[in-house]
């Protein structure tokens, strides 16, 4: 893709990512009611070959009240660089997935809160490459060549299985991200020492291209349940569900085509900072999807630490969280999220 055509992808990018916040500003306009506290940021992993998948991200227990509404909007940029070999498989990934995402959820009854997520994805490269240069310049570390070498913008993600390039995606490439929606249903509601609980269970359905490792193009389903315990000030926030994931039509004929089923799980602490304020710390946890296990490639799970920071209005908040991996493979290097969320509570 040429200079011009992938300034004209990322522009128009650009402009329907603002006529969403625009729109979400105005549909927030005659909304009085705050926002619920203590809630968590839904935060997924967008490593490439973990985003194909379907994620039940964080959520509240507690879910929403019947007919209340809110929309989210968010952004995510993360930065991924591997150039790793073992048992005959080499994978190179030099490139940044960034993610724009609306999010509706809709309290559907008492106890049930439907969500559904869609969005839009572009692998490129060079926005976080200078600045994690610069940090690894400050601290005395080494950069690799290769993030000075994307710094122009470039992409790099190629398998090689022997002396056979089996995948190839050295372009930037956008489309669609995967629909995904879960329902759930609250079990229990917070009381005292007892916290609210959930079960829910999701689907992903295939509108992601499988071009250039976009998406799957399987559907996923997922099963899943939640803990909040709020108290005035703070609230803690557990999530675990089991997937089971389809396989990656999109790495098809590569090591990597098969997949089995796979768990995650996530703890989020959420602290009120004065009374618009909310700082939060999130650890999120997660197998690998691919049944092929070449650890230097891809381990056995992945982590990742999260911090956020909220700040509330009457109808609206907005949010920010930074992302980074605990792990070496898996997730993402360095990621950093943006969104507003409006609604009626």
């Amino acid at each position: 893709m040429d200079r011009g055509c992938r300034f004209a992808v990322r522009w128009g990018g650009a402009r329907a990512v603002r006529a969403g916040l625009l729109w979400l500003v105005a549909a927030a306009a005659p909304v009085v009611a705050a926002p619920p506290p203590l809630a968590p940021i839904a935060l997924s992993n967008e490593m490439p070959m973990s985003a194909a998948f379907l994620q039940l991200p964080p959520a509240d227990a507690r879910g929403l009240a019947a007919s209340a509404w809110s929309a989210t909007l968010t952004l995510h940029a993360a930065n991924m660089i591997m150039a790793e070999e073992q048992d005959g498989v080499a994978m190179r990934m030099d490139l940044e997935s960034e993610t724009a995402r609306l999010a509706l959820a809709y309290g559907a009854a008492e106890r049930a809160t439907v969500r559904a997520t869609l969005g839009y994805r572009w692998h490129t490269g060079g926005v976080l490459d200078g600045f994690i240069a610069s940090a690894e310049d400050h601290l005395g570390l080494p950069t690799p060549w290769s993030r000075r070498h994307t710094d122009r913008g470039e992409t790099d993600w190629s398998i090689r299985e022997g002396e056979t390039t089996t995948f190839a995606a050295a372009d930037p490439a956008s489309g669609a991200t995967d629909l995904a929606a879960d329902l759930a249903w609250r079990l229990t509601d917070a009381r005292g020492f007892r916290p609210a609980t959930a079960v829910r269970v999701g689907v992903k359905l295939p509108t992601a291209p499988v071009r250039d490792g976009l998406g799957s193009g399987g559907v996923d389903w997922a099963i899943g349940g939640l803990a909040t315990f709020p108290a005035t000030r703070w609230a803690t926030h557990l999530a675990a569900a089991m997937v089971w994931p389809s396989r990656h039509h999109g790495l098809a004929g590569t090591a990597f085509a098969s997949t089995s089923p796979f768990a995650s799980a996530s703890a989020t602490e959420v602290a009120a900072l004065g009374r618009q304020w909310e700082a939060s710390c999130s650890l999120a946890w997660r197998e690998s999807p691919y049944s092929q296990q070449i650890d230097s490639i891809l381990e056995a799970s992945s982590m990742e630490v999260a911090f956020g920071l909220r700040r509330r209005a009457a109808g609206s908040s907005l949010f920010f969280a930074l992302t980074e991996n605990l792990l070496d493979k898996g997730a993402p290097d360095l990621g950093l999220l943006f969104g507003v969320e409006v609604g009626r509570w």
